[in-house]
């Protein structure tokens, strides 16, 4: 009900770049657009009205998981983790730099491990939903990723003609 974008739009967008906490305060209370809300990644969904020691408590508990208080879970596969905590990238024992968007293919390749990630999943979730990327942009930047990972590189698996995936080695 925002007068260019809704909240959900705001939301999506948002979220294909950033884990910045998000809560709804809305006076839209039908099930299907809470559960839309939390679909677009949400943290939290509050109905108008309500009683503002509830909404507190809510905002305290956000900023709790923001500023790190709430720990995310570390991803791994082979001798690779990701730490979503502090970005750092681990291969082999070894402390690896990437690139922003190196990071955020990894990133959702770890998250979804043993899935496959098709190369427009990739595109829309990394370079942002209505883009026009060329699909050949994520040819270099798997290459650069795997060749960052050196040996850790190996789990990710090129699915032909479907996408990637990771894999325990």
């Amino acid at each position: 009900m925002l007068p260019e974008l809704d909240g959900f739009e705001i939301c999506r967008e948002m979220r294909k770049n950033s884990d910045v906490p998000i809560m709804f305060i809305t006076a839209r209370a039908d099930e299907s657009d809470v559960l839309n809300g939390y679909a677009l990644g949400c943290d939290d969904y509050v109905v108008k009205p309500f009683p503002l020691p509830v909404l507190y408590e809510k905002a305290n508990a956000l900023i709790k998981r923001s500023k790190g208080l709430v720990r995310s879970k570390i991803f791994t596969a082979g001798s690779l983790s990701l730490n979503p905590n502090n970005g750092k990238v681990i291969s082999s024992e070894a402390e690896v730099k990437l690139t922003a968007r190196e990071y955020a293919i990894l990133k959702i390749l770890l998250e979804n491990k043993g899935c496959v990630i098709s190369r427009e999943q990739l595109l829309d979730m990394v370079w942002g939903y209505n883009n026009d990327t060329d699909e050949r942009v994520l040819d270099t930047h798997m290459r650069n990723l795997r060749k960052a990972l050196g040996e850790g590189g190996k789990v990710i698996k090129t699915v032909i003609r479907r996408g990637y995936r990771i894999e325990d080695c």
